[in-house]
């Protein structure tokens, strides 16, 4: 590995780790209400997403089938 390379991958875990900490820090301030919201949204969408990698062209595995009055994070 070239030395550039070794620099952007030291960047590029740093910058993962900052990610991280804000990451923990936001969900450290949200209810557990609004974790549960988040989490049903996450499920819906991995739905999608493996649906549509699996060629199911059908259109209720659209992104657009996702109610976005489902997701009431406040």
């Amino acid at each position: 590995m070239s030395a550039l390379q070794d620099e952007l991958v030291k960047e590029s875990k740093g910058l993962l780790s900052l990610l991280n900490e804000t990451i923990i820090r936001i969900m450290e301030k949200l209810s557990s209400e609004d974790l549960a919201n988040l989490a049903d949204t996450c499920i819906r969408l991995r739905e999608v997403v493996r649906k549509l990698t699996a060629g199911e062209n059908s259109p209720s595995y659209s992104i657009e089938s996702i109610d976005e009055s489902d997701c009431t994070c406040e």
